[in-house]
């Protein structure tokens, strides 16, 4: 009887502020698609995707337990919710107005791997520069003890040329110097 007061309620507060021009009612149902206009789920356990390239101007949700993910690409301006337990999975700049009767939940998603390294990233002053100041001589570093400096630290070896090659910064030899030889 709950369950069916609930379900009522919803029904009448979406046919009377007409919010949804599209509707699905269903109890722990699947589906997936591109939605445009007013967007409404009714029912309990159910789950959707809503596609990148949906244009949602309203979502609303009448019931318990929805759990709604909406991609990237996708534009909504206002959820309204109805119920208990409904999750709304949203891309983070995806900015819109939230209406809520009962306890849900908006869940804001950091954007995708492949935008992140299009991030400015932040570098260090170079030493010199104002607010960077070379440590100390002989100053230990950050949480431990001062380096060796009894030996001199590591260089790859240089690879010599042989004695019948000329070395890398002198000029091939002319004809006229391989005569004289």
């Amino acid at each position: 009887m709950k369950l069916a007061t609930w379900i009522f309620a919803g029904l009448t507060l979406i046919g009377v502020s007409g919010c949804a021009s599209w509707s699905g009612v269903s109890h722990a149902s699947s589906r997936r698609g591109t939605f445009y206009g007013d967007f409404g789920i009714t029912g309990d356990g159910n789950t959707y995707l809503v596609e990148r390239g949906s244009k949602l101007d309203k979502l609303s949700i009448a019931g318990n337990n929805n759990t709604v993910h909406v991609e990237e690409g996708v534009t909504c301006r206002v959820i309204e919710f109805w119920g208990n337990g409904n999750s709304v999975s949203i891309p983070e700049y995806l900015i819109l107005r939230t209406t809520s009767v009962g306890r849900n939940q908006v869940v804001r998603r950091p954007p995708p791997m492949h935008e992140l390294h299009l991030q400015p990233i932040e570098t260090l002053p170079a030493p010199g520069d104002a607010g960077a100041r070379p440590a100390p001589a002989g100053a230990a570093p950050a949480g431990g003890s001062k380096q060796p400096t009894s030996s001199p630290p590591w260089k790859p070896p240089v690879d010599e040329p042989a004695a019948d090659e000329p070395a890398a910064d002198e000029p091939p030899a002319s004809d006229d110097e391989i005569g004289d030889k």
